[in-house]
């Protein structure tokens, strides 16, 4: 099909539809907004045989990038993009059509998290076509065509299961811990966890590990860790909890937890106790819990994400300092 054959039809810019997309879906990340474009491109490939927009997508290490959609100027990398952030949005520009291609990307994946996202975009034929003959983890300009998206997308999105990533595991995270620290004790190991979870959270929107943390009476508590790390041991090292593997952890993760091990290691583990049950997402998930008594509250990784991402927006509380080398682009 040939958007001659729809004389009112207009290619709109990629720009013009990740303002849409921050103006219906609300604040996310960079990478987020990135892959909503992506797919929204796609969906109107394989339903309308036309696309959105006329830039294109490059074949990065980290996932499909249109370099159109620059982080705006000034925009600390921490920061989430909100509407407003590329210009006003203008309601006129796109077409009925169009907003309802971009609305059906944001039903499908506006709840995922970017990680999820880059892995489902990373695991589909068309940015491994243009990855092909390309190192692991090297970037590269090599554009993703828009004929091998129509092809493979269409009628893709009808038949696919949802896509669920391979995150690591809170284990990995505390035997990386171990491996740095040598050893800690069970409470100190839960709340460093704890802290890595959520400030890669706030600084991603990212989780590292799938696992929950309960709002225990005494802080939060991951009930998966305590088969690493059982209450009664007085200290844990690396080589009682399993053997570290290097290669389980990507570096972006080991940076996050770098740093927050370089926050927390002056904090005594009272200090995180109090810290970590004097803030939003324990409290809420105690919701009038009385004090002392237990409970299986799920401290919500959204009120995580929210809680620490107000710090860094308003500087409502000191935060450890952001890991260098996140993004190359």
């Amino acid at each position: 099909m040939d958007s001659k054959e729809k004389p009112d039809y207009h290619l709109v810019t990629a720009v013009d539809v990740a303002k849409y997309i921050l103006h219906k879906a609300g604040s996310m990340a960079y990478m987020k907004l990135q892959m909503l474009c992506y797919y929204s491109q796609a969906r109107a490939l394989a339903h309308e045989e036309i696309p959105l927009f006329s830039e294109e997508f490059l074949a990065y290490s980290c996932g499909p990038i249109c370099k159109e959609i620059i982080e705006p100027d000034g925009h600390p990398d921490y920061f989430l993009l909100k509407d407003g952030d590329y210009g006003e949005y203008d309601d006129s520009i796109l077409s009925e059509d169009q907003q309802e291609s971009i609305d059906f990307t944001l039903v499908d994946y506006s709840n995922d998290h970017a990680s999820e996202l880059i892995n489902l975009a990373c695991s589909d034929l068309p940015w491994q076509a243009a990855r092909q003959g390309i190192s692991k983890g090297m970037d590269s300009d090599s554009v993703i065509s828009k004929e091998d998206m129509e092809e493979f997308y269409a009628g893709l999105f009808l038949s696919r299961s949802r896509y669920q990533p391979i995150l690591a595991t809170i284990k990995d995270v505390a035997r990386y811990i171990l491996h740095k620290s040598g050893e800690a004790s069970p409470t100190r190991l839960q709340l460093l966890c704890y802290y890595c979870q959520a400030w890669a959270l706030a600084w991603s929107e990212i989780p590292l590990f799938k696992e929950d943390f309960l709002a225990s009476s005494t802080g939060p508590y991951c009930k998966e860790l305590n088969e690493l790390a059982p209450k009664g041991f007085y200290y844990l090292n690396a080589g009682e909890c399993g053997a570290y593997d290097d290669s389980v952890l990507s570096a972006e993760q080991k940076r996050y937890i770098d740093a927050i091990f370089d926050d927390c290691e002056p904090k005594d583990v009272v200090e995180l106790i109090h810290l970590s049950t004097h803030e939003m997402p324990w409290l809420v998930a105690r919701n009038g819990i009385p004090v002392n008594i237990e409970s299986d509250a799920v401290i919500s990784k959204e009120d995580m994400e929210e809680c620490y991402v107000g710090w860094l927006h308003y500087s409502l509380q000191p935060f450890p300092s952001y890991p260098p080398d996140y993004r190359k682009f």
